[in-house]
């Protein structure tokens, strides 16, 4: 039997932080015929910069990104079963985009998770405030869930 490996992004992290280890690996792998890929330096609507990778044609956010208050993040889409869409909704990106704006991790993870999202997504979420404390988001159109990751090796893909 052949090994099929999800066309998607991964995230593997490895934290301890009583060996003072906090790494944090992550693939992007976006669809190519999206053209050009650009990395963005903005300042946002409520005037927070933030840099990132942005696909043509999207919104910053929807990959890696982080900003001046260093809130770091990276997006794992996820596709919600028929049985849990509720048609239309919040579109994904516009959340992704605007967790560019949170000025803390606990402002970052409320902005994941804002209900009535039309699509899912996996977000991980830090500081380089807390190096050591990394977060995962998963939203759906009915809800979301937050978990802190914990030491050792986490990974998401």
């Amino acid at each position: 039997d052949q090994l099929v490996y999800p066309d998607a992004c991964t995230d593997v992290h490895l934290l301890d932080a009583e060996r003072e280890v906090s790494m944090w690996g992550h693939n992007e792998d976006g669809d190519a015929t999206l053209g050009y890929v650009l990395e963005m330096n903005m300042a946002g609507e409520e005037g927070t910069s933030y840099t990132g990778l942005c696909y043509a044609g999207c919104l910053c956010g929807w990959a890696w990104a982080y900003n001046e208050h260093g809130i770091v993040t990276t997006i794992n889409a996820l596709t919600p079963s028929k049985a849990c869409s509720k048609g239309l909704g919040l579109g994904v990106t516009f959340v992704s985009r605007d967790c560019l704006e949170a000025s803390g991790l606990d402002d970052a993870i409320a902005r994941a998770s804002v209900g009535g999202q039309g699509g899912g997504l996996h977000f991980n979420l830090a500081s380089t405030s807390s190096p050591h404390v990394h977060w995962g988001v998963e939203t759906s159109p009915v809800g979301s869930s937050a978990v802190q990751f914990p030491r050792g090796l986490s990974y998401h893909c």
